[in-house]
């Protein structure tokens, strides 16, 4: 794994200090984010299909600003040109709008403290319009694995509330092959661990 920049994508929203509407808590106490005593996050509110195990803990909710990228190409066992996803490109920032990652390439979330984590898609569900690209789960492995840190014992991910990313409505053929775009999005991302370690409050989450 090749450890990116932090910073590489421009800031281009501002962010809420109180999280995102329509979450509700499974807890009698939310989970305060780390460092920030000021700012809560709590068990989002999702389809059945994007619960995690019920073992699972929420630790960390980040934003995601940066872009989803796309080749014009022929993907392997297809006959016609299409625009086919490559990677994404984002920064992470805590409620408090501190950069505190990146997600890149594997897909792979990786902290600034050096751990990181490879998801593998599990289930999706419809994104909120069809300019938006899906939420997801997801199930991870350490990518790190000589890191301990924040992201090093991630179980499992959720990508939510996302606006923007998908495909380009532009042509795609012969006469465009190789064209490279980049397409603008935002979601935010889900953190949970079977252990919740040090973190300051079991926040369980799972379905």
């Amino acid at each position: 794994m090749t450890p990116r920049n932090f910073g590489a994508v421009a800031l281009g929203c501002l962010l809420s200090l109180t999280g995102c509407g329509n979450e509700e808590t499974d807890a009698a106490e939310p989970l305060t984010d780390t460092g920030i005593t000021a700012i809560t996050i709590s068990c989002p509110t999702t389809p059945a299909v994007l619960a995690p195990p019920a073992t699972q803990n929420l630790v960390f909710k980040y934003h995601a600003v940066g872009v989803q990228i796309y080749d014009c190409k022929i993907p392997t066992g297809k006959v016609a040109y299409e625009w086919a996803f490559r990677e994404p490109r984002a920064d992470l920032f805590n409620a408090a709008g501190e950069l505190v990652g990146t997600h890149f390439a594997g897909p792979i979330w990786q902290h600034s403290d050096g751990s990181a984590v490879t998801g593998k898609k599990v289930s999706e569900a419809p994104g909120a319009t069809a300019n938006d690209i899906p939420l997801l789960k997801l199930s991870t492995t350490n990518a790190a694995e000589d890191t301990v840190g924040k992201f090093s014992d991630v179980t499992w991910i959720q990508r939510l509330t996302t606006v923007g990313g998908v495909a380009p409505r532009t042509a795609c053929s012969a006469t465009n092959s190789g064209e490279v775009t980049e397409v603008s999005y935002t979601a935010d991302y889900y953190f949970y661990r079977a252990n919740p370690g040090q973190e300051s409050t079991n926040l369980r989450c799972g379905g």
